[in-house]
This record gives structure tokens, C-alpha cells and sequence, in this order.
């Protein structure tokens, strides 16, 4: 319905009040703008006046507002006249939210030509074919305003696609949800450091207060830097009716100093302490200290396992076995560093879900981690009470009470929640197993000395007629000993130097590959066919109840770092927004307590509940451990990493060895799959399926 023609004059007459261009005057005559200039001055006219805008509060039409304003500051000369660069980038949490803004920024710049205005779609590839389209059919230029999330965004600037050295304005719309979303305050320094240059201006917009405690708190934005130029101001539509502009301090070099009547939940001292001790805690680990926890994460008593492996495939196969599979395990942990180096605010393996799928991903790959760990904790414990069973030879204490002598030892060992201070126990977790592989490995040898190695019944080729299911459970047992890229993100989260992770993941690869080469064809060698699994089970039954006694600390290590992963995780999602996130409170302390207590308690229950946990794990393993490990990242290197075409010069090769890869993890979920249902059916069929909280053998 068209307007009275007194209210279009009183709308043209408030918006020329600010000078706005001619062609807006029309558009928003449309949109029922400019009735109100109380809002016109707190957030239109600061833009346009050039001003570094920090806008809070969830006022009226504020998308309008701002597109209003980005169309007033952006040139629109002639197209041949207009350089082939982004003037414009508006950064929004979700695809759902720029496409709304597109909408807008469409619709308001339909009067003006030579505004071309793009949002990237959902797919990296197709922002950048959609981008190298308009650049070569719009007379070479890119469009003048970009809207995007911030991973696609990051990905059109780093790529090249988008080049910024005339961008005019930065904005980002619904901060608050953007952090809430996993794009930490590291990520979008990226995008500043990265965009920003002199001449931009930087406008930021937020509906809650809780965002500019973060950003302040943590002094990761640097406002400063951006703050030479012009003074900063700030729009609170929250306070009072609407009204209150307020200029900020300048701020000093070392972060900001905002007006507390403006924003009165501005930190104090002692919070300001607690985030810069938090911070601190957090950020210990070296390469050595990040090598020792992924060798906590990744040898323990499955390397005693393989000499069976090697059984069932043969000396030949089992070595090809052991460096092939070790060797592809080093390239996708490489591809999950890179992406860590890439994307900053990737926290845990959920956090790269959402860089492949938003939030449906971040929330279905943060749950397949949790359970995982949460199942591994459980398996640990389950090992424990069978170490002990073993050690003490004692049928009188029902198992049910080594199980929960060992949740306990569990619990105990999960209450480090930096991986810096559990790092110490990783030096422990790796004397534990060496010397209990060392101690197996001589004491089979001995045993075939007496009885003579050349009667040892072993070969190079597979011997009889394996079935697939047993020849696949042979190579799971070797795949999955190699599976650590699941908390990789986790651990370089607190990496102080994060680029030196390559140095970390090739002494742990090449570690394993001659650990579990020289253990499987050893002990496979001194023993034979008849090798047990765990294979310290063939050193005879002294000598093994010694192995077992040694190798208790690599049980419960290795099952606590699973907790600790999962806990921090959960931890820093429910605390994101407050100090307690640091665990260095009193309340940090309690509430860290209590959720590891509740993760070791749920591991416990779910493994001693399940009648067929092992298999149960077998199944998670295929299902979430080969895809951390082998054909997600892959996925990630095709979307998030690759730089031009697939089939180019410099792509073709990787483009090879990751489809490899890619199809080796199928295998290996399809084939795990497979073999692990097939057992839960044989053991139900005979009949050899424990009870839940039995205390016979377990």
C-alpha cells in the first residue's frame, strides 16, 4: 500500500538529514524507513560519519539499517571506472541469515546499477565458480559487496578469489551468535588481520552483552589497531528508549577500556587475572609435550595385538601392513593439522564438522567424538579388570569390583584438565608399554629358543584359508592401533607454537611404525600360529602376569586422556561465555569434577551393561575411528585445503593419494562393519556373551 505522501516527505526529510545518496531515498521510501531518527543517529549516522561502530542491542529493521549504511559508504561509479575489488564484507553466523541480508542488499541496491552485490552459496567450490563467473562476465570485476559465513568468507580471501585492498567496510553481523557458533575470537582476528588495512572500517553488531565481555576479556579483536584513523563509538539501542550513542576511550595498546556506564558488566581485575592465568594454562604445549600425548592416546595394549594380525596375514602382509597403513595415518593427521592452521578456531573434531556441513555437522561429529571417547574410557576399564583378574589369579572378588577399583583409578587420573600438566604421565605411559612389549618380546623368544625356532610354526604367506571376516579383523586390529587423529584438534588447541605439529606427528608415526613392525614379526616369529591376543598371554603365565603388572599405567593413562578430551570439550561448550571455562575456580574446579565424574561413571555403566561392549566398540570403532582417522580427512583437504582445480598440475597427485585414502576408510567402515556384526552374531550363537555386571571373567 503506498505511503501518505506527508510520511514520504517526512522519511526523505529525516534521511537527508544525513545526506544520504538519491537513489536510497527511493528504496527506502519502500521500507517504511526514516520515520524514527532517534535510530538513524545511533547507528546509520555513525557509519556513514566513517566511524568504527560497536553496535548492541536487538533494535528494529537493524539489517535494513545496516545495508542502508554500507550502500551509503561504498563508491558507485561507473562500472569501468570502479576497481576489481570487494568494497564491502558482511560476515553472518549461517547461510540462512547472509541470504537474508542478500535479500535486502539486493532489493535496496535495485536503484543502483552499478552495485552488484553477491552471497557466497553453501559449497566452497561453488563460491568459487560463482565468483570466477561474475569476474569474467561483469567486465572483470568481483562483486562489491560479499556476504558469507565466516568460513566461507576466510576461504574466498585466503584462496584468492576475493581480493580486498580496496575494501572500504568490514562488518559482522550477529557477533554473538558467530561465537556461538564455533568461530572463535582467534578466527575472526584472522579475518581482521587479514582484510583490514587503514582505510576500513569495521562494524560489528551484536544482540546480547555477553559478546563484548568475551571480546574484552580475551583482547583478541586488537581494536586498536584499527582505531588510528577515526574514534570509535558505540550504539547500545538497549539502554534507556533506544537512545544512547556513546564515544569509547581510546584504547590503549594493550586492549580496551570501555565506558562501564555504557556496558556495565565490563570486567574488574580479578577477572581479568583469572583469564590471563586461564589463557596461559592453556597454551603450554610444545611439539615434545604434544608427541607424548598422542603416544598416550595412540600405543597402548593394542600393539600386543598384532603379532595374532600377523598370524592370520602372514609375515609379508602383516609388515606391508604395519608401514602402509602407518604411513597414511601420517598424512591425515598432516591434513588435520593444516586445517587447524588454517581455520584457528577449530577446537575439537566438531568444530571441523561444522567447516564441512554447519551446524548439523558440528553437532553430529562433536556427538561421534563424545561417544567414542566416552566407549574407550569404558574399554580401558574393562582391560583393567582383566589385568587385575589376571595379576591377582583370584576367582573369590567378583570382577565387578576390579571394574570399579579401576573407574576409580580412572577418575582419579582425569582430574588434570590441561593436557600440558597430564603430559608428565605421558612419560610414564610410554616406559609402561615398551617395557612390556620389551618384556613379551624376550620372554616368547626364550621360550622359542628352548623348543627351537626352526619348529616355530610360522610363515611369510597367510597360512590355510582365512576367512574375510578374520583376515579383516587382522588388518582393523592394525588399522585401528593407528587411529590418534581424533583428538588432534584438541591437543594443538593448546599448542603455544602450532605450525611445529608436523615435528610431533612424524616422531609419533615413525615411533609406531617400528614399534608395531618389530613387535608383530617378532613375537610372530618366536611363537607362531598359536599367538595369543593380547600376545603377552603367550609369555607364559608369570612373565605375563609381570607384563600386565607393568603395563597397568598405560591401561589407565590411556583410558583417562579419553575422559580429559571429552571433558574439556563439554566443559568449554557449556562455560564458553565465562572464566569458569578455565577450571582455575572454585566453581571451574567443582563443575570440572563433577562432569568427569559423570563421563567415568557413564563409561563404567555402559561397559559393564552391555552384554557385547566389545563388539559394541568394534562397531563405534568402524563407524567414527575410521572416519576421524581415514576418509574424513580426505573430505577436508578436497573442500577446506585444496587451492584450484582438482585435475591441475600441482593438485592431480594429492587429488590421487586422497581419493586413495578416501576409499581405504570405506573399506575399512564397510569391512568393520561387517566382521563386527558377524562376531556378535557367532558369539550369541554360542552362547559366549557375558551378563551384565557379572563378576565371572570377563
Amino acid at each position: 500500500m503506498p505511503r501518505p505522501p506527508y510520511e514520504q516527505k517526512k522519511s526523505e526529510a529525516a534521511a537527508l538529514e544525513l545526506s544520504l545518496k538519491p537513489e536510497l531515498l527511493q528504496a527506502m521510501s519502500l521500507w517504511n524507513l526514516g520515520d524514527d531518527l532517534s535510530y538513524y543517529h545511533q547507528l546509520v549516522h555513525p557509519i556513514v560519519q566513517g566511524h568504527h561502530v560497536l553496535a548492541q542491542g536487538p533494535f528494529p529493521l537493524k539489517r535494513m539499517y545496516l545495508v542502508v549504511s554500507i550502500l551509503q559508504r561504498i563508491k558507485t561509479a561507473a562500472p569501468s571506472d570502479t576497481p576489481s575489488r570487494c568494497q564491502a564484507l558482511i560476515v553472518s553466523p549461517t547461510f540462512e541469515l547472509a541470504w537474508t541480508v542478500n535479500g535486502i542488499a539486493r532489493t535496496m541496491a535495485s536503484a543502483m546499477p552499478s552495485v552488484k552485490v553477491y552471497c557466497c552459496p553453501r559449497g566452497f567450490r561453488d563460491a568459487h565458480d560463482r565468483i570466477a563467473e561474475l569476474q569474467g562476465s561483469e567486465m572483470g570485476r568481483v562483486p562489491d559487496i560479499v556476504i558469507g559465513t565466516p568460513g566461507l568468507i576466510w576461504q574466498c580471501i585466503t584462496r584468492g578469489w576475493l581480493q580486498t585492498d580496496a575494501l572500504e567496510m568490514l562488518v559482522f553481523e550477529e557477533m554473538d551468535e558467530i561465537l556461538d557458533r564455533g568461530y572463535d575470537e582467534s578466527v575472526l582476528l584472522g579475518i581482521l588481520q587479514t582484510v583490514a588495512h587503514g582505510h576500513t572500517q569495521v562494524v560489528v553488531q551484536s544482540d546480547s552483552l555477553h559478546m563484548w565481555r568475551r571480546i574484552w576479556k580475551l583482547n583478541r579483536l586488537q581494536t586498536a589497531q584499527f582505531t588510528m584513523s577515526c574514534p570509535s563509538e558505540t550504539v547500545d539501542a538497549s539502554v534507556g528508549n533506544g537512545a544512547g550513542v556513546g564515544k569509547m576511550d581510546t584504547p590503549k595498546p594493550n586492549g580496551w577500556s570501555p565506558d562501564s556506564k555504557m556496558l556495565p558488566d565490563a570486567l574488574d581485575d580479578g577477572e581479568q587475572q583469572i583469564i590471563e592465568a586461564g589463557e596461559a594454562k592453556y597454551h603450554r604445549l610444545g611439539w615434545k609435550r604434544l608427541t607424548i600425548m598422542l603416544i598416550i592416546e595412540a600405543i597402548g595394549l593394542g600393539a600386543l595385538s598384532i603379532p595374532s594380525a600377523f598370524a592370520s596375514l602372514g609375515m609379508v602382509a602383516g609388515v606391508i601392513c604395519c608401514v602402509g597403513i602407518g604411513l597414511i595415518a601420517i598424512y591425515t593427521s598432516w591434513i588435520i593439522g593444516k586445517v587447524k592452521l588454517a581455520f584457528p578456531g577449530v577446537r575439537h573434531y566438531g568444530d571441523a564438522g561444522g567447516l564441512l556441513m554447519g551446524r548439523v555437522g558440528n553437532e553430529l561429529f562433536t556427538f561421534m567424538l563424545i561417544l567414542q571417547l566416552v566407549f574407550l574410557t569404558g574399554s580401558n576399564c574393562l582391560t583393567g579388570t582383566i589385568a587385575w583378574r589376571h595379576i591377582t589369579d583370584s576367582n573369590n572378588v567378583c570382577s565387578v569390583v576390579f571394574s570399579v577399583v579401576s573407574a576409580i583409578i580412572l577418575l582419579l587420573l582425569s582430574i588434570p584438565s590441561s593436557f600440558a600438566d597430564m603430559a608428565w604421565l605421558g612419560y610414564i605411559d610410554f616406559v609402561s608399554i615398551v617395557a612390556a612389549i620389551g618384556i613379551t618380546i624376550i620372554s616368547t623368544g626364550i621360550q622359542g629358543t628352548q623348543s627351537g625356532l626352526s619348529k616355530v610354526d610360522w610363515s611369510a604367506l597367510p597360512q590355510g584359508d582365512p576367512s574375510f571376516s578374520d583376515a579383516f579383523i587382522a588388518i582393523s586390529n592394525i588399522v585401528f592401533a593407528y587411529t590418534f587423529a581424533s583428538c588432534l584438534f584438541s591437543f594443538m588447541d593448546e599448542m603455544h607454537t602450532p605450525k611445529d605439529f608436523t615435528k610431533s606427528i612424524w616422531t609419533l608415526g615413525i615411533l609406531q611404525i617400528v614399534i608395531y613392525t618389530v613387535t608383530g614379526a617378532t613375537i610372530y616369529a618366536f611363537v607362531g600360529q598359536e599367538v595369543e591376543s593380547p600376545a603377552l598371554l603367550s609369555a607364559g603365565s608369570l612373565v605375563s602376569k609381570i607384563a600386565f603388572g607393568i603395563a597397568l599405567p598405560v591401561i589407565f593413562i590411556s583410558g583417562a586422556i579419553g575422559t580429559i578430551v571429552a571433558g574439556r570439550l563439554i566443559h568449554g561448550r557449556i562455560y564458553e561465555n565465562s572464566v569458569t571455562r578455565y577450571v582455575n575456580t572454585t566453581k571451574g574446579w567443582i563443575t570440572w569434577l563433577a562432569l568427569i565424574t559423570i563421563l567415568t561413571i557413564l563409561a563404567w555403566v555402559i561397559a559393564e551393561a552391555v552384554p557385547f561392549f566389545d563388539d559394541l566398540l568394534s562397531i563405534t570403532s568402524a563407524l567414527f575411528t575410521s572416519g576421524f582417522s581415514f576418509y574424513l580427512p580426505p573430505v577436508m583437504w578436497f573442500f577446506l585445503l585444496r587451492k584450484g582445480e582438482w585435475y591441475s598440475r600441482e593438485n592431480l597427485l594429492l587429488s590421487l593419494v586422497n581419493l586413495f585414502v578416501f576409499i581405504f576408510g570405506l573399506v575399512v567402515l564397510v569391512g568393520g562393519l561387517y566382521s563386527s556384526i558377524q562376531d556378535i552374531r557367532n558369539n550369541y550363537r554360542t552362547g559366549n556373551v557375558h551378563s551384565p555386571f557379572t563378576c565371572g571373567a570377563v
